[in-house]
């Protein structure tokens, strides 16, 4: 039996080996199956899921962010209520910070519903944008860097904001700011 994935949002992917561009047999997950289905994801290997649920293979082990760094983040975001929604994960050499790419409250008032049933119901086909970010710049001493997104028409992109230390202090100290009008004034 081929192996399958089912990601949040309750879409199928099938593991697949197929022929690349030069001729090389290439593992990759597909929608549908094609190729040669595999009963197995290579050892080398391991699934991945971003916050949005878009799924892929990367070499096993190869994140360079460790477990308790990404904690480290969601645990100075559970601390505020607020944040309840957002979303943490490593990307490459950071840790980013996700919101949800429309306001529950908004739409629970609009719809006048729960907002826990507004979550119940949104939670899988829900969209997060990335807001915040803490790069890995030193991988001995452990210490980050915090950048934040910057919504300038003529610099949309990362905005570093040239602090650098560990990653709990960091998220502790700019965490308050994440969703709040304070988010702007960081430089």
């Amino acid at each position: 039996m081929p192996f399958t994935y089912t990601n949040r949002k309750g879409r199928t992917y099938h593991l697949c080996e197929v022929a690349a561009a030069s001729g090389k047999p290439r593992v990759v997950f597909a929608t549908a199956p094609r190729g040669r289905g595999l009963e197995d994801v290579p050892p080398e290997l391991e699934v991945v899921e971003s916050v949005n649920g878009q799924v892929w293979l990367r070499k096993a082990g190869s994140s360079p962010i460790l477990p308790a760094e990404v904690e480290a983040v969601r645990l100075a975001l559970t601390r505020r209520p607020r944040l309840r929604d957002y979303r943490v994960e490593a990307v490459k050499k950071a840790v980013v910070i996700y919101e949800p790419g429309g306001s529950l409250s908004e739409v629970a008032e609009h719809f006048r519903m729960d907002i826990l049933e507004v979550r119940r119901r949104m939670g899988s086909s829900m969209s997060y944008l990335p807001v915040f970010r803490f790069v890995l710049k030193d991988a001995e001493a452990r210490t980050f860097q915090a950048e934040r997104m910057c919504y300038r028409g003529s610099i949309d992109g990362w905005l570093s904001l040239h602090r650098w230390g560990k990653i709990a202090d960091l998220a502790a100290k700019y965490a308050p700011h994440v969703g709040e009008e304070s988010f702007f004034e960081l430089v």
